[in-house]
């Protein structure tokens, strides 16, 4: 029997998220009330039952609407083309439901194998597909038809087992590496904490706001209707930008006016601050611009420091705010709203950092 190609909508049923009122949430867990999740609750394929729920009363969820084993919950409206799409499963019992803002797509077993149709919502396919449904003029939505109308290639039900297998495989082994990869990838700033921290309480370190040495700018607001503008530029993504490096594997590129261009063109020893993120652990990660790409511009999602090097240099300043200090200082005040975690330039310019000699900045940095 021959793979054939299906719509999601044949394969599964679509449950919609419940509404409630303000006044009918509740952030505390009592009798009566039943916890829902949120796009915040997705995150890398799981779905987070245990921190950020809202407790509805138990009289708004129908019967359809309390979640089951292997459902798949999709984030379907946000203000952030990288929070709308993200899609979880449930992977254990869980008596709750979900908020109006996602949709539960519950597999049929008897037409597809449920961990099987589970993996089709991390494919790269599956995203790309999402990202040029879901432009929006000022808010990014999945409508019922664009998740039914997907396609999902469906080989014979032993067949989707044994890719599901191989697959739940893969993602155990990668989940492992990431945390050493992690580890590896923080021990520079681990360095530095513990090598300043020292010369600090010795010298007697000034510290200054990032707004008194440097300069911050916000970025360009990703639009259809930008697709009639003069210039067409290289940009920047959230998806571009990493904890001390770049990603530039894939550029898109954007239309601007030229005093957008003037504004927010990066020049070598730029900054770039990652706004907003849905995983907490990724809002704020920082990278160093170096010129990679001419006339190169960023995405709203992105904030620009330009620092004045004779006072900081734009790696040290990197360096310490990837940091687990730095860290602290750039998320204090961090918010959370339907899924994406969010910082301000208001936030960024208000981090204090600590003023060291040049020479000593260019000799931690070597």
């Amino acid at each position: 029997m021959k793979t054939k190609i299906e719509n999601i909508g044949n394969v599964c049923e679509q449950i919609r998220g419940i509404s409630y009122t303000k006044n009918q949430a509740s952030k505390d867990q009592k009798e009566g009330l039943i916890p829902i999740l949120r796009a915040g609750n997705i995150k890398e394929g799981k779905l987070n039952t245990d921190d950020d729920l809202v407790y509805v009363p138990n009289e708004l969820i129908n019967s359809k609407q309390r979640l089951k084993l292997d459902d798949v919950l999709i984030a379907a409206s946000s203000g952030s083309i990288e929070v709308v799409g993200k899609a979880g499963r449930l992977s254990k019992q869980w008596d709750g439901s979900f908020g109006t803002f996602c949709k539960c797509l519950r597999p049929n077993p008897q037409k597809v194998f449920p961990p099987y149709f589970y993996h089709f919502f991390q494919t790269e396919f599956y995203r790309r597909r999402i990202s040029f449904l879901a432009q929006g003029a000022n808010i990014n939505n999945l409508r019922n038809e664009d998740l039914n109308g997907l396609k999902i290639p469906l080989p014979p039900i032993d067949e989707q087992r044994r890719i599901a297998k191989t697959l739940d495989t893969v993602e155990k082994t990668y989940n492992k590496l990431k945390k050493k990869v992690y580890i590896l990838q923080n021990l520079p700033y681990s360095l530095f904490e513990n090598y300043f921290q020292i010369k600090n309480s010795l010298l007697g370190i000034e510290y200054k706001k990032i707004e008194d040495i440097s300069e911050i700018q916000g970025g360009l607001q990703v639009s259809h209707k930008r697709k009639n503008l003069p210039f067409e530029i290289p940009y920047l993504r959230v998806a571009n930008v990493y904890r001390g490096y770049l990603n530039l594997l894939e550029i898109k590129n954007i239309n601007c006016t030229d005093k957008e261009l003037q504004r927010t063109e990066l020049k070598k020893g730029d900054l770039l601050v990652v706004e907003g993120h849905g995983n907490p652990l990724e809002i704020g990660r920082v990278a160093v611009w170096n010129e990679e790409i001419k006339k190169c511009v960023h995405q709203n999602h992105l904030i620009r420091i330009r620092p004045d090097s004779k006072i900081i240099k734009s790696e040290f300043l990197s360096f310490y705010l990837n940091s687990h200090i730095g860290r602290r200082s750039l998320l204090k005040s961090a918010k959370t709203t339907s899924g994406l975690n969010t910082i301000s330039s208001k936030q960024v310019k208000e981090v204090k950092v600590p003023i060291y000699k040049i020479k000593d900045q260019e000799n931690f940095v070597r």
